[in-house]
């Protein structure tokens, strides 16, 4: 009676055996998606794409300045006496593309091996030209600006902020 007390309280014995064994492998399991999955459970992959998306006056044309190997330090702006008065932001470009586009215009870019990204906007004729930027950084919206029209540029800087700073002698 006994007996039977107890592989009822604990079930089948064959089970219990199971279940044991099923601890170490779920573990295994768990720890092998963890390590596949790397850091990203946490969101601190670097991203690789930047997707740039201008709109505005269709076959309007503007000029493109883009980089993602540029270093960018936010300087505030401080009155003769001493009251900040807002921030600015320095990029010093190591190397960019320049071109002109019309609108609409749509490209994705590479951003794996700095994991930022620099386009300045020139429109040519902003007092008769829309304008509608938007950038995408590995599929979430990171920017999206509309310059007045007495606006003749807009700047979009995207920096991840896990980004290791490697200095290169020879760019310098």
């Amino acid at each position: 009676m006994s007996l039977n007390h107890k592989t009822h309280r604990l079930g089948n014995p064959m089970n219990l055996l199971i279940q044991q064994r099923a601890k170490p492998f779920g573990l295994l399991v768990w720890l092998s998606l963890l390590a596949a999955t790397g850091c990203g459970l946490f969101g601190s992959d670097p991203p690789d794409k930047a997707r740039l998306r201008i709109e505005g006056t269709s076959g309007a044309r503007s000029e493109l300045i883009i980089s993602s190997d540029f270093l960018s330090q936010r300087q505030p702006v401080i009155d003769d006496s001493g009251l900040v008065l807002g921030d600015t932001i320095l990029v010093r470009l190591f190397q960019s593309d320049t071109f002109t586009v019309s609108l609409p215009f749509e490209r994705t870019f590479d951003i794996s091996e700095n994991n930022q990204f620099y386009v300045l906007i020139r429109r040519f004729t902003p007092e008769a030209d829309e304008l509608w930027a938007r950038l995408w950084v590995d599929g979430k919206l990171r920017s999206d600006r509309r310059p007045n029209a007495d606006q003749d540029s807009v700047t979009i800087i995207y920096n991840f902020r896990d980004r290791p700073l490697v200095v290169d002698e020879d760019k310098l």
